[in-house]
Parts: C-alpha cells; sequence; structure tokens
C-alpha cells in the first residue's frame, strides 16, 4: 500500500512479491498459494484494528475475505458489513 499526499508518496507496507508459478503444478497448488496470500493480506489489514468493516459486493471475492477475516478474528469478532 502506498500514501500519496502532498509529502510525495510513502510505502505504508511491503507489497509480497508475485509468485510464478507453472500451469502444470496444478490447481491445488496454485489455490494454496492464493489462500496463503489472502491470508495474509488480511492480517496486515485488519492487524490493530479494533472493529472491521467490509464493503461487500454480494461477490464471492469480499465473502472470501469476510470468511477470513472472521477466521482469523473469531466467530464473536465484531465485523460490520454494508452491501
Amino acid at each position: 500500500r502506498v500514501l500519496i499526499g502532498r509529502a510525495g508518496v510513502e510505502t505504508l507496507r511491503d507489497v509480497p512479491e508475485p509468485v510464478e508459478m507453472d500451469p502444470a503444478s496444478g490447481f491445488d497448488r496454485m489455490a494454496g498459494v492464493l489462500r496463503e496470500r489472502l491470508e495474509a493480506a488480511v492480517e496486515r489489514a485488519t492487524e490493530g484494528a479494533g472493529r472491521i468493516g467490509l464493503m461487500l459486493s454480494a461477490g464471492i471475492d469480499s465473502a472470501s475475505l469476510a470468511a477470513l477475516a472472521v477466521r482469523r478474528r473469531g466467530p464473536a469478532s465484531e465485523l460490520v458489513a454494508v452491501s
């Protein structure tokens, strides 16, 4: 993530390097890497947050991120979703 402001461009967090994978490595391997990256992104985005808010689009992508956030924080966590 970067912050662009009057002082210029400031990097807030490092962005993971892309993973180059051979499609022959298989669907399960590629899905596993995607899941690891999404879990890491949710962890970085929610680190230190009291309440978590999500904008849901009714798509599988936002629903997946919501599920990962609840899994990370626990089912009793306060998660606000707006659709």
